[in-house]
């Protein structure tokens, strides 16, 4: 893996040398936007990622209530803003901060390491069925299936296979998990709507505030367009090669702006601005939520754990 990683910062880096006139124009033209933007959308766009790390909170306690921990929706903020700290420095979106939730509710409020873990994993197993009806929805926006019966059987197959797929991958490498969840699942059944529903607010959020960005920029994109987009944020971000997907997210959200006729300018822009919000301020906050709240020392045990 770092090998391809290294790989990855040579490509990069031989492009930028052999196009340094193209990139240098590309960057003048990405900064006149920039300036050109309505502050108000951004702002507002900001806004939104502060709320949706509250929808976490009280989803994460949700769940913990369920399992007998009753925790202030206050005291998990500071948790999840260190974990997302974590997550923009390590590969994989949303997977590096897991174990630092893990060992935080065990010093700070005394959760057991089981039920701090099914928490995560409740989260995540009930948080995939709007990932899941939203990819599928992507997907069928995309031109190849639409107006065709034909390509409307192949879209089915597809769909089919994705699930034959993921219920292979569920049995074969997460049977243990989901032995635990099922374990606990009189616990947590009380859990499951309110889980879904702020899971599904989550993801209604993500949609608002890449349309807000957009709309800082003057573009106006369809709902279609902006879904397909957070989708492929959540794939991409998921890829671990780089810290926080730096580099293979930001390319692929900008080559996928331009291929609905966004100029690269605008697109590079539009990108900026959102990994400034979600990379850039929240691994700020989370930077001092975890020196003031001892996060850090936390993280730091863990891995003599």
């Amino acid at each position: 893996m770092k090998f391809l990683r290294l790989l990855i910062l040579i490509a990069a880096v031989l492009l930028i040398s052999a196009y340094w006139k193209e990139v240098i124009l590309l960057t003048r033209d990405t900064i006149k936007y920039v300036q050109r933007i309505k502050l108000r959308y951004v702002l507002l766009a900001f806004i939104l990622y502060i709320f949706s790390v509250f929808l976490f909170a009280i989803r994460w306690g949700s769940v913990l209530t369920a399992l007998g921990y009753r925790i202030k929706v206050w005291a998990l903020v500071p948790i999840l803003f260190g974990a997302i700290s974590i997550n923009n420095f390590t590969p994989a979106n949303r997977m590096g901060g897991e174990p630092l939730r893990i060992f935080w509710l065990r010093e700070q409020f005394d959760v057991r390491f089981s039920h701090a873990f099914v928490s995560i994993v409740y989260e995540r197993a009930v948080e995939a069925v709007p990932v899941v009806a939203l990819f599928l929805y992507a997907l069928s926006q995309l031109p190849v299936f639409q107006d065709d019966i034909l390509k409307v059987a192949v879209y089915l197959a597809i769909v089919l296979l994705l699930v034959f797929c993921s219920y292979l991958f569920i049995k074969i490498k997460l049977s243990s998990v989901v032995k635990t969840l099922i374990g606990y699942s009189k616990q947590l059944n009380q859990a499951f709507l309110p889980t879904l529903t702020l899971s599904s607010l989550v993801w209604v959020q993500d949609i608002l505030r890449l349309k807000l960005i957009t709309l800082a920029f003057g573009l106006h994109l369809r709902v279609n367009i902006i879904v397909l987009l957070s989708i492929l944020y959540l794939l991409l971000g998921s890829v671990p090669l780089t810290p926080g997907g730096l580099g293979v997210v930001d390319g692929g959200l900008v080559s996928a702006l331009t291929l609905f006729n966004i100029p690269a300018g605008i697109a590079i822009g539009v990108v900026a601005v959102e990994r400034f919000i979600s990379y850039v301020m929240s691994g700020a906050i989370g930077v001092a939520c975890l020196l003031y709240f001892g996060g850090l020392r936390i993280w730091r045990s863990t891995g003599s754990q």
